[in-house]
């Protein structure tokens, strides 16, 4: 194995809390994403999805696991060496955990009522996903862009 360089445990445990992150901001996302039939079949879902509390407003739970993810990822711009597998790989559980967990509130959510088609669920649930995981990527480079446009005026400002 030479050649092979391995993670630190402080980075390998960044890595984890990025990816739990984007897991839980996925979670919140697919299944908050149809609120109404969220919370018309919220008691008979499997327990991860019952546990989310009784509300009619998934906002603020959403937006606090986003701004922790999007400030984790402009840390880990500069930390982290591996930046770019980081950010796919979390995209991927983002875009991931947002589709089971769409998919889940609309299969096994016990209704009245018409369910939507296979074909329609697919589509639904991809577009959902992908709108989650974009608007997090737009974020993110806003963000990088004001902390390095603010860092680079600072140095030339006062490091000059």
């Amino acid at each position: 194995m030479a050649g092979v360089k391995r993670l630190s445990w402080k980075i390998a445990g960044f890595w984890f809390a990025i990816h739990l992150l984007a897991w839980g901001t996925g979670f919140v996302w697919g299944a908050a994403a149809d609120l109404t039939v969220f919370l018309l079949v919220r008691p008979s879902l499997p327990p991860p999805w019952r546990w989310l509390p009784p509300s009619d407003n998934y906002q603020l739970l959403y937006y606090s696991l986003l701004s922790l993810l999007v400030v984790s990822l402009v840390l880990a711009r500069w930390k982290v060496e591996n930046r770019d597998r980081l950010f796919i790989s979390a995209g991927m559980f983002y875009w991931l955990m947002a589709v089971v967990s769409f998919v889940v509130v609309e299969v096994l959510g016990e209704r009245e009522g018409p369910r939507r088609d296979l074909g329609e669920l697919a589509f639904i649930s991809f577009y959902v996903a992908s709108a989650g995981v974009m608007t997090t990527v737009v974020i993110f480079f806003l963000a990088y862009a004001i902390v390095s446009g603010s860092s680079l005026l600072y140095r030339r400002l006062f490091h000059s």
